[in-house]
């Protein structure tokens, strides 16, 4: 069963505080990155803080040490341009072959401006100075939902609302699933898509539309499609 999380709050900060980064940093140990691609290829990072229970805990982590991670031997190695400002947290994939450009270990950000992006998480360098691939959910006539419609501008420093939640890949099918909310002319529209994770086109039969209803204090309550804000994160279970 595959499943987002909703809130009925009008908008959340991203646990990471990040909303306002308009690029994507990658750290990495200065001597790790000079191994061969296939030998420096790291645990996944499949979904927010790496399990279903949110420990944030790398529990197969056999290189980062307190000794090594120091201003000497860790730190920003690159970073790259997007859309928006990036609220969930980005996702690794290792060892991935990407149509007409052979084999990345692959960094999977989402944006407020409703994008998703694939970049080689070793460097930015040649080919890898522009993303692997990068899919839009908008349009002509499909767009983010302003801040001034969705409130809490003050609060969150947002400008506008796209993608807040953080995706996750499903390995066993290849697929990132990602919702994105979007204004279609009248309507507020949210919609989980799954999207492959070496092209970044639909799949699975995706997008589908999010609707629910549920019944509270004897009334039967449906989904807000305007206010809604997304969870920090969705999840496989």
């Amino acid at each position: 069963m595959r499943g987002s999380g909703t809130s009925p709050s009008k908008c959340q900060p991203g646990s990471s505080g990040s909303f306002r980064i308009v690029t994507i940093a990658v750290m990495a140990l200065c001597s790790w990155v000079s191994q061969p691609l296939r030998a420096r290829g790291q645990t996944n990072l499949l979904t927010y803080h790496y399990d279903n229970a949110r420990t944030g805990s790398n529990t197969q982590e056999q290189l980062l040490t307190p000794a090594n991670v120091n201003k000497n031997l860790f730190g920003n190695l690159f970073s790259q341009n997007v859309d928006g400002a990036i609220v969930g947290q980005p996702l690794y994939l290792a060892n991935q072959t990407i149509p007409g450009k052979g084999r990345h270990n692959v960094i999977y950000v989402a944006t407020m401006h409703d994008s998703v992006y694939a970049f080689d998480a070793d460097n930015n360098t040649g080919s890898n100075s522009t993303p692997l691939w990068h899919t839009s959910f908008l349009s002509t006539d499909v767009t983010t939902v302003p801040i001034s419609i969705q409130g809490c501008g003050g609060t969150t420093a947002w400008t506008e609302v796209g993608v807040v939640s953080t995706p996750v890949i499903d390995p066993a099918t290849g697929a990132i699933y990602v919702v994105a909310k979007t204004v279609e002319g009248d309507n507020f529209v949210h919609r989980l898509h799954a999207l492959d994770v070496t092209t970044g086109l639909e799949k699975l039969g995706g997008p589908v539309k999010i609707a629910a209803s549920f019944y509270e204090c004897r009334k039967d309550l449906q989904f807000c499609r305007q206010t809604t804000g997304e969870s920090a994160r969705i999840a496989i279970g």
